[in-house]
């Protein structure tokens, strides 16, 4: 491990959960530092207060140019450093566009100990972990190099370093992070030593240099500087797409059950992965003695927990899970199907681990003429923006009999209690089946359902591509289902997911996938070409396209994880296993 003394930490947090639109003028940094620190020769102090957690307030010392901050306590409580908190403003500001954080300092003898303290956090905090960031940079010396090592998060730790002619000299070093691609590039001089992508989860809500908690080692500062913003032509470097992650979640024939099947994948308050499917004991068959299951990731979906079963009705058909948080109360509701004629509800308050009994919701969210009834599958939303701001939506289909050969029509059921009740929409049909919604911009919805145009419709014609429609009350109403051209489909489920806002990123994003196959008969066709798609115009163009899985995938359930990677639980192999992979945004093709 690298050897290092304890230098510098940067947060930036708490973005407030209703922010005003961002400017769409190219980003400027400002002409002076919103915080800046100069050294004994003109010392200047703006912004920034003394801290210490030690007894000894005789923590620093000055020299002639330069603040000398010495710590020799490997372990124990923080030394002085200086913090400066940053206004609301200025996290948005640096969290969207970037920052430049810029210091002249010198390391006067070798660090003999590792520490973890020498760090730069940027961090933002929405109403879900997935608008947080971290990432942490350790400066050290060993003989004629000055080192570098960036904590980024998932991806472990990438280091570097550089050699001077005088390595207990002054140094510029400049960190500048690009809030687009969310990447650092760390310069001494004009020297890149690194440049890696960031993805920590953390919060925090201000700049810190001088000693931390671990490591000891001696630092001169002689300037210390921070602007919020990136100026155009900002000296940085995208790194190459990471290469995704793959983990098998659920294998057929495992713990007793014929197959596993539905995936559906949440990210918990806490930043916890579930992953959601239904135990098939003895086949393939929708029908049959299925249970719901769950396992939970708490790294990212590196391990998963044992398998558990949270509802188990004995030869019953329990299925279509499709759960949803409640971001308002941190609650996480499962809603799901019981022989495609009733819907049940349970909750769980303890991040997954426990959850309810089921509360039969069937006569709220059904009408009298609706026969057969499945719930999703997949996940359902919450509104944060419009009249129905904190409506926790459930996408939906039903037939008006109960044989599979009629026609579907897709509609969602809503609650605007928080899961005390719930209403169900009007009906968008026929010929619209397993369906999933997404928020657009002020509130509308947009829902994306599998196409039985082919199947139950005997039109052969209008089948093969997916059918959208979309709501501006919320999903109460919906406009006339259109084809869309680009998403074709064999007939098959698909997944739907609000990536980010504009008001938070740079982009507005909306991420789908589905085997993207031709269908070759009037049912379909071979399930594979598993594809992941981004929107950038509330899914009315998809320029972003990337195979995934060539081989055989079927169902599949999106999420985006705490690290701002996306997530996709999927059935591969012929249904012989549920996968999940993780992926980046530059791996689909994103600039």
């Amino acid at each position: 491990m690298m050897n290092r003394t304890t230098l510098l930490l940067v947060g930036i947090a708490y973005l407030l959960a209703n922010r005003s639109c961002w400017s769409k003028e190219q980003p400027t940094i400002n002409a002076v530092p919103t915080h800046r620190f100069l050294g004994p020769a003109t010392p200047v102090n703006q912004g920034w207060t003394e801290k210490h957690d030690k007894s000894s307030a005789a923590l620093g010392k000055s020299s002639a140019v330069a603040w000398r901050i010495e710590d020799d306590d490997d372990a124990g409580p923080e030394g002085l450093y200086y913090k400066a908190e940053l206004t609301d403003e200025q996290l948005d500001l640096s969290r969207r566009e970037g920052f430049v954080y810029r210091w002249r300092v010198s390391i006067p003898a070798e660090t003999n100990t590792p520490t973890r303290a020498i760090s730069t956090e940027v961090c933002v905090w929405r109403q879900d972990k997935s608008q947080r960031l971290r990432f942490g940079v350790q400066l050290g010396r060993a003989r004629d190099q000055l080192l570098a090592k960036v904590h980024t998060g998932t991806h472990g730790a990438v280091e570097g370093g550089v050699t001077v002619d005088q390595p207990d000299g002054f140094y510029d070093w400049e960190l500048i992070f690009e809030g687009k691609s969310r990447t650092i590039n760390l310069r001494v001089g004009q020297r890149l030593i690194l440049s890696a992508p960031c993805d920590n989860d953390d919060s925090g809500h201000h700049v810190v240099f001088g000693s931390r908690a671990a490591g000891t080692g001696v630092a001169e500062w002689e300037r210390v500087e921070f602007f919020t913003g990136l100026p155009k032509n900002a000296n940085t470097i995208v790194p190459p797409a990471l290469p995704p992650f793959r983990s098998e979640v659920y294998v057929a024939g495992e713990d007793d059950y014929f197959a596993y099947r539905i995936p559906s994948l949440l990210v918990s308050p806490k930043g916890t992965l579930l992953a959601f499917a239904e135990g098939r004991k003895t086949s393939l068959a929708d029908l049959g003695n299925n249970d719901m299951l769950l396992k939970r990731s708490t790294d990212g979906g590196k391990t998963w927990s044992p398998q558990q079963i949270i509802y188990d009705e004995g030869e019953s058909t329990i299925g279509n899970p499709t759960p949803v948080v409640d971001h308002d109360t941190g609650r996480i509701w499962l809603i799901f199907g019981r022989e495609a004629k009733h819907v049940l509800a349970m909750h769980s308050d303890d991040d997954g681990r426990t959850w309810t009994e089921p509360k039969d919701i069937t006569k709220q969210v059904t009408k009298p003429e609706w026969k057969f009834y499945g719930v999703g599958p997949g996940i359902g939303i919450q509104l944060r923006e419009g009249q129905q701001r904190g409506r926790i939506v459930i996408p939906a289909y039903h037939r008006l009999t109960e044989h599979k050969g009629s026609s579907p029509y897709a509609h969602v059921f809503y609650s605007d209690d928080h899961g005390k009740s719930w209403k169900a929409g009007n009906a968008v049909g026929p010929e619209l089946c397993e369906c999933q919604v997404a928020e657009t911009a002020g509130g509308g919805l947009i829902l994306n359902a599998r196409n039985h145009w082919a199947r139950t419709g005997k039109q052969r014609a209008r089948g093969g591509k997916r059918i959208v429609a979309r709501s501006t009350d919320g999903g109460q109403s919906w406009s006339e289902p259109t084809l869309d051209p680009t998403l074709i489909e064999p007939t098959c489920q698909a997944s739907l997911l609000r990536y980010s806002w504009l008001a938070d990123d740079s982009r507005s994003r909306l991420v789908f996938a589905n085997p993207a196959a031709t269908p070759t008969a009037d049912w379909g066709g071979p399930r594979h070409r598993l594809t992941v798609r981004v929107s950038y115009d509330e899914g009315n163009t998809w320029p972003i396209s990337k195979l995934v899985e060539p081989g055989l995938a079927a169902y599949s359930s999106l999420a985006r994880l705490p690290d701002g990677r996306i997530g996709l639980l999927y059935e591969s192999g012929g249904y012989k296993q549920l996968t999940f992979v993780a992926f980046d945004l530059r791996y689909l093709g994103e600039e």
